[in-house]
């Protein structure tokens, strides 16, 4: 599976659109997110960030098995 499915992108009730986890995204990626915040309220640029990483990630030669 690749590690940028794990993401999806919402839209506020404002109109703004933002990236958030899915329900099933493992546990080992969540934490690496929620220590990414370093202990701040979720961020929407640093969503956006680690799924773009996520997304270079599944376009090389790595495996998310």
């Amino acid at each position: 599976m690749k590690l940028a499915s794990f993401f999806e992108t919402r839209t506020r009730d404002n109109g703004d659109k933002f990236v958030t986890c899915i329900d099933t995204t493992p546990e080992w990626l969540a934490a690496a997110i929620r220590d990414a915040h370093q202990g701040d309220m979720p961020s929407d640029w640093i969503f956006e960030t680690i799924k773009a990483t996520c997304e270079a990630i599944d376009g090389g030669p790595f495996d998310a098995d």
